[in-house]
């Protein structure tokens, strides 16, 4: 038996009103289908069509036995969520358009997912071929606080970190724990920025979470130390004959 890859289209509205019984009429299904046969089209005689419409919500399963339609529903609705129309391949624009025509009304959004289920995307005729003007992404800092708090006691919560040009939004959970480092040693912190394109700089961040740095003062450290840590130095026992030594030095 031919292998098979199925490709799961959900359609709902803000509302949660689409269900298996009350989803696309006939005549929204056959524009659905024409649509998706040509602009997963690789000219051979592979075959695309409905196995199933999964409860919960109207979700068409589309089956295919054809790898390289698989792949291209992939694309597509991954382009259609990420990329604006001067973007989009002529195929996948008139798909797009259609989609918009037909089937994405004011209210109604169309989430995909692949063949184990996982999100690709999510399209609704407002944001479907829209420019991106940001993106996000998730990166490491490190550096000492300079600011913590908010404007108001309603305010929401932030840090600065010195010679960033930005703030980091934060939890009320964080704020208090990120306060007793304060001005006190560097943090590294696990940050998602949002980056605005035509600017090329961070617009807004928010913290999902820091380290303290593990590096303290001399003293404080020293004072850590054992007298077992101390054997491959000869002759001294303790923290206060390291610091005698240090200052003979």
């Amino acid at each position: 038996m031919a292998k098979t890859y199925n490709f799961y289209l959900k359609f709902d509205d803000e509302n949660k009103s689409l269900s298996r019984l009350a989803g696309l009429n006939l005549k929204e299904l056959y524009t659905l289908l024409k649509a998706l046969d040509d602009v997963t089209d690789t000219g051979d005689k592979s075959f695309i069509s409905i196995s199933n419409i999964e409860e919960g919500s109207y979700m068409p399963v589309i089956i295919t036995d054809s790898e390289s339609r698989y792949n291209k529903l992939l694309k597509v609705h991954q382009d259609l969520e990420y990329k604006s129309f001067d973007e989009l391949p002529a195929d996948e624009l008139k798909y797009a358009k259609s989609l918009i025509k037909n089937l994405l009304t004011e209210n109604r959004y169309l989430e995909s997912f692949d063949n184990d289920q996982k999100l690709i995307s999510k399209i609704t005729s407002r944001e479907i071929g829209k420019e991106i003007d940001s993106y996000n992404i998730i990166t490491s800092i490190s550096g000492i606080i300079s600011e913590i708090g908010a404007k108001s006691l309603h305010g929401k919560t932030h840090i600065e970190v010195h010679d960033l040009s930005y703030r980091i939004f934060t939890t009320p959970e964080q704020d208090s724990e990120l306060k007793k480092f304060y001005r006190d040693g560097r943090v590294t912190l696990k940050v998602k920025q949002k980056i605005a394109i035509k600017k090329k700089k961070v617009a807004s961040a928010m913290l999902l979470d820091f380290n303290p740095s593990n590096k303290g003062t001399l003293m404080g450290n020293l004072s850590a130390l054992k007298q077992d840590d101390l054997f491959i130095v000869k002759d001294i026992h303790s923290h206060e004959e390291v610091l005698r030594l240090i200052r003979e030095l």
